[in-house]
């Protein structure tokens, strides 16, 4: 039991208590899942293939297996391994984080996703004409014809003014969509005056109100208080390439508070774990009729991911988090993470502190959205 999970928290949510494996005496043909077979997979697939990665599997939102395997910090930078309460770096995971707390305020405020997006933009913003028809469910579901890699303030002022060809309004990943909610989060909330007309006042205090307004409302309510858009404690989390990580030290991302939104959260593997058995299991984070726009429409997960393989046992939705420094595999470091949700009620959460091998999309065989899916649908045996 992990020690930052109190005790009224238990007696209300029994998320990180052990469960008893499901056992029946009756064969059938009719094949069943295997949690132990799935760890297993998951295991045989990284553990050669990583500097160290942390899972955590749950089920029905209660904790069935977990695990760190190797280390954090290696080579030049000491020798710390794994750690499931250890933050790590989110990446486009903050997507769904940053989807569900715009839910969560469009809920509050009597709005649906189908709401203008312009009436909670600076009023120092003259967006396009064309932005202006654009609403939040176009953003949350990249379809809003922003091109770019655009999420510092500067730049997304002038991707808003420069506006948009509606034609381009088709399914396009593009951080820059969820880089805006970090603007557009505060002043739905009310949080910042519309009399502050400075750019600069404006680009900090939204950063910050974003932040707080995540931690505020959809963290701390549920128990998680180690978070943040920096690094956390004096010896986080470092970022590698793999196999090339014993003779160089280790990347630190750094603070991304006013870059945040489309990315930006360090969180622990444990505690992310948690957030989502929240989520899907009870209505603490949102409503049952907001999770429910939330998963029909795809809001904050991969779309083109959130398949089944080849065994058609539902919709799978999956959201994937990378980051890197440098596009060449043979020096690349960063970090590749994954959320992924099924059908049976099992969800889980790998995070990796390195790029390269046979998990990462960028320099390997697979993906790590495809070797968890392949795990999964491998996990089903006739008794």
């Amino acid at each position: 039991m992990k020690s930052s999970i109190t005790t009224s928290l238990l007696m209300v949510f029994l998320l990180f208590s052990h469960c008893a494996k499901e056992t029946d005496n009756l064969k059938t043909n009719t094949p069943e899942f295997d949690m132990d077979l799935f760890e297993e997979n998951i295991i045989d697939a990284l553990t050669f293939e990583t500097v160290g990665f942390c899972y955590v599997i749950a089920k029905d939102g209660n904790l069935a297996r977990s695990g760190e395997i190797g280390l954090r910090r290696a080579g030049l930078d000491g020798s710390k391994g794994q750690d499931l309460d250890q933050p790590v770096y989110a990446a486009s995971i903050s997507k769904t984080i940053t989807a569900i707390a715009a839910l969560q305020l469009l809920s509050e405020n009597g709005l649906s996703i189908n709401t203008k997006i312009t009436g909670f933009l600076p009023p120092t913003w003259d967006p396009g004409a064309n932005v202006k028809t654009l609403s939040f469910k176009n953003l949350l579901q990249h379809r809003s014809g922003f091109r770019g890699f655009s999420h510092d303030y500067t730049s997304l002022k002038n991707l808003v003014e420069a506006d948009i060809n509606l034609a381009d309004t088709v399914y396009d990943y593009e951080n820059t969509n969820y880089a805006l909610f970090r603007i557009m989060i505060p002043y739905l909330n009310g949080d910042i005056p519309l009399a502050l007309t400075s750019d600069s006042e404006i680009d900090i205090m939204t950063s910050e109100k974003y932040r707080d307004y995540v931690q505020d409302n959809l963290f701390e309510p549920i128990g998680i208080t180690n978070t943040d858009t920096k690094p956390i404690g004096n010896e986080p989390t470092l970022y590698y390439n793999f196999p090339n990580y014993l003779n160089t030290r280790g990347w630190t991302i750094g603070d991304r508070t006013t870059i945040s939104g489309g990315g930006g959260w360090y969180i622990s593997p444990f505690d992310l774990s948690m957030f989502f058995a929240f989520l899907f299991s009870t209505e603490n984070i949102i409503d049952n009729d907001a999770r429910e726009t939330m998963l029909d429409n795809f809001l904050g997960w991969d779309q083109t991911s959130s398949v089944s393989n080849s065994n058609d046992y539902g919709i799978y939705y999956a959201k994937n988090g990378a980051l890197s420094n440098n596009d060449n595999e043979s020096v690349s470091q960063g970090v590749r993470n994954l959320i992924k949700v099924f059908p049976n009620g099992v969800h889980i959460v790998v995070m990796i502190n390195s790029r390269g091998g046979d998990h990462d999309s960028s320099f390997g065989s697979t993906t790590l959205n495809g070797l968890v899916r392949n795990a999964f649908d491998d996990a089903w045996v006739v008794d």
